[in-house]
């Protein structure tokens, strides 16, 4: 997994890249040259590739979002929890400024999170366990899915279409948010599911 950051990924970084590495960038669109990155894609089918970011948003390069494998519209801060983090930290910072105490807390403001039963029929991997859980909590493949969708319209429209996605991105809540019940005998996928921030805990017999 090559996930990127904050450093810029050069041309011999690219062509070192391992026979099937998954590349994902959510840090910021230049990060990443997109025109390398397309083009290296025309050779390497081998590797699987994840963006968030793009260069020259709104205004992306629609040949690299064909290419890969999952690409959002630079949503990958836009949960609500994490908005709601952002505002409380300008709202903390112009307290302090003016001197007056900070009464209001995220955690007061944040809705109840969802309870969700995962299913584990016998035979079931870890990896698909995972994988159904993590789909029950956020469908990345619908936010893929209306991104391409972007590609049926003139290309005169497609910028705007983007900034829309972003505009009006529907509210999706953090994984912290969501407690996943799963079925005894699942310690493993519990442990992998509860490092990625989820609630876990014990179906009821």
């Amino acid at each position: 997994v090559v996930g990127l950051v904050g450093s810029e990924m050069c041309i011999r970084d690219r062509q070192k890249l391992q026979p099937g590495a998954l590349f994902i960038n959510t840090s910021r669109g230049a990060v990443a040259d997109n025109a390398a990155l397309n083009k290296l894609l025309s050779t390497r089918s081998d590797l699987s590739v994840v963006l968030d970011v793009w260069e020259g948003e709104p205004a992306i390069n629609t040949e690299l979002l064909q290419r890969i494998d999952i690409g959002t519209p630079h949503i990958a801060g836009y949960s609500l929890d994490g908005k709601l983090r952002g505002t409380e930290m300008i709202y903390q910072s112009a307290c302090e400024y003016f001197g007056q105490p900070g009464q209001w807390r995220v955690s007061d403001n944040l809705p109840a999170g969802a309870v969700v039963d995962v299913a584990a029929p016998a035979g079931i991997s870890a990896a698909a366990l995972l994988q159904q859980a993590v789909s029950r909590c956020y469908d990345i493949c619908a936010d893929d899915a209306r991104l391409r969708a972007m590609l049926a319209l003139p290309g005169d429209e497609q910028a705007a279409c983007f900034d829309r996605l972003r505009k009006d991105y529907p509210v999706r809540r953090e994984f912290s948010a969501t407690t996943l019940r799963l079925p005894a005998g699942n310690d493993t996928a519990g442990q992998v599911l509860g490092g990625l921030g989820f609630v876990v805990a014990a179906q009821s017999v």
